[in-house]
């Protein structure tokens, strides 16, 4: 079978899929308008704005499938490249598979009345639609109607679950350790950080330091649907007293405004940036932490939150619907995202000992490794399209 994947050539998920497909044997041709190392066709762009572009590259998606002639077309994300296929009449030609992911159903409708027209029309135009959660599914009818979806979770790769049986996931018992009259020097245990770290500013002497701060990962991107700003606000006195450290990626759209913001808060240190990392250099980096924190406001199945878990990290998550399909307050923390003091008590509790954590890391590990490993989903995935293509005949 040979896939015509359009999808954003820079994501690591987008890699990952087309990654998997191939290795399980399946024909892929990536095109995109965004570039990446793995793009076989650079869509062009013809006025720089990403809203006018996908419409205006339904011509070259349709000479594409002319020229290429692949079994079935696969468009990620329906407000983007779901709609340019809509556009483009490739559906009354080939079969097509749309992947909706999240932001283009619970986000982008809600724009402006052209967003959500744009979505619904990608719908409409779509043989079947894949979504990786309930929640998402129940958002997608809402916009689409009573329609058949593939609910289908975006798995992680084994390579994560060997991280578990690795971990001591006895390290969040371990006592903070306080040193006195010594400077901060923060207990890194990740190869990454010490290369891909801040520069820090000059440090203070004499000052009540923990020398061994739970590691906390936020690797969500600086975008405003992140609420990365807030948990900076909301725990900033567990960073200056170093009861916990935290550690974010060096990207998204108000990155630069983020960075300088916690560089002013924290001169002394404890809060990181890595860069881009390979995927088996980011499953290596990803077993160094304890924790890790997501303060999202909208998600439907996160990808990151189902790493943490089968590595073993402790979820302090917030409570919005795409999270509760795999966590609740019996294997994780909930927050409320909107308010500081929720999320700061939540961090307390990990810090004070008062969860008992071994049995909630082990049943997070093996909930993982029954429902959402990558080989196995884009298994289903295949199957769903190889059908599609055998009723097409």
């Amino acid at each position: 079978m040979k896939i015509l994947l359009l999808a954003d050539g820079r994501s690591i998920h987008t890699k990952r899929y087309q990654h998997e497909l191939k290795r399980q044997g399946i024909e892929v041709v990536l095109a995109s308008l965004e570039d990446g190392d793995t793009v076989d066709i650079h869509l062009k762009r013809r006025i720089g704005v990403n809203f006018l572009d996908y419409m205006l590259i339904a011509s070259q998606i349709r000479q594409l499938v002319k020229e290429i002639n692949p079994d079935i077309v696969n468009p990620h994300f329906a407000s983007g490249y779901g709609y340019s296929v809509a556009l483009s009449g490739a559906w009354q030609i080939k079969p097509v598979a749309l992947h909706c992911l999240g932001s283009d159903i619970l986000i982008s409708p809600g724009k402006s009345f052209l967003h959500k027209m744009r979505v619904i029309y990608a719908l409409k135009r779509a043989g079947r639609i894949i979504v990786d959660s309930e929640y998402l599914a129940q958002r997608t009818r809402k916009l689409r109607g009573e329609v058949h979806l593939d609910i289908i979770p975006w798995g992680i790769e084994e390579d994560v679950l060997n991280i578990f049986s690795k971990r001591k996931y006895k390290i969040l018992k371990r006592p903070l350790q306080v040193s006195v009259e010594k400077p901060y020097k923060c207990a890194v245990r990740n190869p990454f950080l010490t290369e891909f770290r801040r520069e820090r500013l000059p440090t203070a002497q004499g000052l009540r330091l923990f020398q061994q701060a739970l590691q906390v990962i936020v690797p969500r991107p600086h975008n405003h649907v992140y609420n990365n700003r807030f948990i900076l606000e909301s725990i900033g006195e567990l960073i200056l007293s170093r009861q916990i450290s935290l550690t974010f990626p060096a990207w998204g759209d108000n990155y630069e405004r983020f960075r300088k913001f916690a560089a002013d808060k924290f001169p002394q240190g404890g809060v990181y940036f890595y860069k881009y990392l390979t995927r088996l250099e980011y499953i290596k980096f990803l077993a160094g932490f304890d924790i890790y924190l997501s303060a999202a406001l909208s998600d439907s199945s996160p990808v990151s939150l189902l790493e943490a878990m089968a590595a073993g990290l402790f979820p302090i998550i917030s409570d919005i619907p795409g999270n509760r399909e795999w966590v609740s307050e019996n294997n994780a923390i909930l927050f409320n995202p909107m308010d500081c003091n929720s999320l700061y008590q939540s961090m307390k509790r990990i810090i004070g000992n008062s969860i008992e954590i071994e049995q909630i890391l082990f049943k997070n590990h093996q909930k993982i490794k029954e429902k959402a490993i990558l080989s196995n989903n884009i298994r289903q995935m295949i199957v769903i399209m190889q059908n599609m293509v055998k009723h097409a005949e």
